[in-house]
């Protein structure tokens, strides 16, 4: 089957925007083994300094929900930038909602919606406000974090102190693509978040792209989601999702969907697009132009890594 993508490529003014944290409010922690700790997150890394600071200023705000009104059937929160030394223009607003949902995997079931009040003349309130059907919905979310770390962790916990970037990788790699499969489940939505990867274990290519980037982050490698087209043989281009990693110094690219066997029940796993340089991989994916930080993505290596190297 082909791969699909949710997201629309164009930037909207109403955006369901994805989150990772680390806070106490929503507990998302999960071990981290081997030699490294620090997440890196890309989109927020190209950013200005002020930008930065309203990164941090609404990612701080989307993962600290003891304020929110929780009610049964919503659960909504307003904050406002009127009080704050923040100054951006409305356009790098939506630039920096975009980098977090490609920057964060957890809060998959998030609307940020930014609204004009003070005159029109800039955004000075976000809404924030989960997107599941059913209700409880902050309480179903905590739910199903809790399921998706545990099933995190125990992929985590295979990583030993000695082991290189290479094998972590590889070894991420293997491990989500034996416990899941391509494909969503009939009246079963969220093929394409953690949800679909750690707990139904039934993911399109954006599921796939989220859930290695969550693990890599996790395992304190510099990863990146990245959407763009797979262009077939017939030269017809699918609409794709995929990561970048950095592995000794280099980023190489990772197609997980295509390396997965794609048979329910099956541990076969492939390395027909991993770790492989920009020549080879931009033979066929193309990264959508315009779109997120793809215009300021870093360049890959020049040459495949050898898989043969421990």
């Amino acid at each position: 089957m082909p791969p699909f993508s949710f997201y629309s490529k164009s930037i909207s003014l109403f955006l369901i925007i994805v989150f990772l944290s680390s806070c106490t409010v929503i507990p998302s922690e999960v071990s981290t083994a081997g030699n490294f700790s620090k997440i890196f997150y890309y989109g927020r890394s190209t950013l200005s300094p002020s930008q930065k600071k309203a990164y941090d200023y609404i990612f701080k705000n989307a993962r600290d929900w003891s304020t929110a009104s929780v009610g049964e059937s919503s659960t909504l929160k307003l904050i406002s930038f009127e009080n704050t030394d923040i100054k951006i223009t409305k356009d790098e607003l939506m630039t920096i909602i975009l980098y977090i949902q490609n920057d964060h995997s957890e809060l998959f079931p998030m609307h940020i919606v930014p609204r004009d009040i003070i005159q029109g003349t800039s955004v000075h309130l976000l809404s924030f406000k989960f997107r599941y059907q059913s209700s409880p919905k902050y309480p179903l979310y905590l739910e199903n974090m809790q399921d998706i770390n545990r099933e995190v962790n125990k992929i985590l916990a295979k990583i030993t102190p000695s082991m290189s970037e290479y094998q972590i990788a590889k070894l991420l790699h293997d491990e989500l693509l034996k416990i899941v499969s391509y494909g969503g489940i009939s009246g079963i939505g969220y093929p394409g978040d953690l949800r679909g990867a750690f707990i139904l274990n039934k993911i399109v290519c954006e599921g796939y792209s989220f859930a290695l980037n969550y693990l890599y982050q996790k395992a304190g490698l510099e990863s990146i989601y990245i959407l763009g087209d797979f262009i077939q043989e017939d030269g017809e281009a699918l609409s794709h999702a995929w990561n970048k990693v950095k592995i000794d110094n280099k980023w190489y690219n990772v197609d997980s969907t295509w390396d997965d066997a794609k048979i329910p029940g099956s541990s076969n796993v492939y390395y027909h697009y991993f770790l492989l340089g920009d020549p080879t991989f931009e033979k066929d994916h193309k990264p959508t132009v315009g779109w997120s930080y793809n215009d300021r993505l870093p360049k890959g290596s020049s040459t495949d890594y050898p898989m043969d190297k421990s």
